[in-house]
């Protein structure tokens, strides 16, 4: 092996796939921290998502500023990782999305919960159902996710 490609860069090298359908959306795009600032990653995921129809990409002010996660610091710094949370949900609200869209689970996880605390409606893509497929009715949780959880993804 000669490298190492993240993830991001290996996708927007491919060439692309034509989605089954649109998705008229507008989405907030969070950098991941280790991608913007450590690897100098930022216009990689915006062109993939860019590149889906009917999908506009919207950035959120101060979008280099962390979310609050950095790996475990929510854990051993729980009282300041809620406050830099408190500043990036107020960024995302300020852009009127109702999607946010992120390449690193750690944000994914805090930007989640912080929706969650701030009763923001704010769909969680990621674990919705896929669409095509539902198998249970649209708001019922899924088996392992409670209720306040799946109130996330509500409409």
């Amino acid at each position: 092996m000669d490298s190492v490609d993240e993830a991001m860069e290996l996708l927007a090298g491919l060439p692309a796939v034509k989605p089954h359908r649109r998705f008229d959306e507008r989405v907030a795009y969070l950098d991941a921290c280790h991608l913007l600032h450590g690897q100098k990653i930022s216009a990689e995921p915006r062109r993939l998502l860019g590149s889906v129809p009917g999908l506009t990409v919207v950035d959120i002010p101060d979008t280099e500023l962390c979310c609050g996660s950095a790996g475990i610091y929510n854990v051993v710094n729980y009282d300041l990782s809620m406050e830099i949370l408190s500043k990036k949900m107020a960024a995302i609200r300020s852009t009127g999305v109702r999607v946010a869209v992120t390449a690193n689970p750690p944000c994914m996880f805090q930007v989640r919960y912080g929706a969650y605390r701030d009763r923001m409606d704010l769909r969680d893509r990621a674990r919705e159902p896929n669409r095509t497929h539902r198998t249970r009715p649209r708001g019922s949780p899924r088996p392992g996710v409670d209720r306040a959880d799946a109130g996330i993804l509500a409409r």
